[in-house]
């Protein structure tokens, strides 16, 4: 039987106090988090009757909060098929639900970065990509040279090796050709690619095409 440990994901304010919390925010932006509180029990109303809605399954025991932005918020759970899925919620209700299935990103076969969950919008001028590294940890992301949001989001122990899982947060939707630092567990620092749009959505959402820095 694989061994499978999932770290507590902590809120993306509780994540910003503690040295975990990698690179800087790419603007200035809402920063009263703790205003944000006052909207968390309505969040994890509506994340929890989402999760177990129709045909979702999702265990409770599983559910976490990524990230919030304002009324807004990114929540992750696993179902009974062992799937994990993601949901951007609101609190009147609106949410948009992403599952994988349960063999997620595949075995660990070597150092690599695989995008989870893609650029999904927390509110109206807040992103967030949920990403795998294997083998290996992120410890900076950027858009056209200019520093992203990475915060650690849990970890898979395998029987073919450690996945690492991050969040990468913007106040656009990244498109185009944003990078991540990776370093390996042997310690060999390489730049990868974020799986990303080649241009933004749009519909009047903020959005930032990444060039390769000079």
């Amino acid at each position: 039987m694989k061994k499978r440990q999932v770290l507590v994901l902590l809120a993306c304010s509780a994540l910003l106090a503690t040295a975990g919390c990698t690179g800087q925010p790419a603007s200035d932006g809402p920063t009263d988090t703790g205003s944000w509180q006052a909207y968390r029990p309505e969040l994890d109303r509506v994340a929890r009757e989402r999760m177990t809605a129709g045909n979702q399954n999702g265990r409770p025991e599983t559910l976490a909060l990524l990230a919030q932005h304002g009324r807004a918020g990114w929540y992750l759970w696993r179902n009974t098929s062992d799937a994990l899925c993601t949901a951007a919620l609101t609190t009147d209700g609106g949410a948009v639900i992403r599952c994988r299935p349960s063999e997620g990103p595949g075995p660990v076969t070597g150092t690599r970065l695989q995008t989870v969950a893609e650029m999904t919008p927390i509110g109206y001028d807040h992103w967030a990509l949920l990403v795998a590294a294997d083998r290996g940890s992120v410890t900076a992301a950027s858009c056209g040279g200019r520093d992203l949001q990475v915060t650690p989001a849990g970890t898979d122990v395998l029987p073919s090796g450690v996945r690492r899982y991050y969040l990468v947060q913007s106040p656009w939707e990244l498109a185009g050709k944003p990078v991540a630092q990776v370093l390996s567990d042997s310690g060999t620092e390489t730049s990868a690619p974020l799986d990303v749009r080649a241009e933004p959505i749009g519909h009047g959402m903020p959005g930032q095409v990444c060039t390769a820095a000079s």
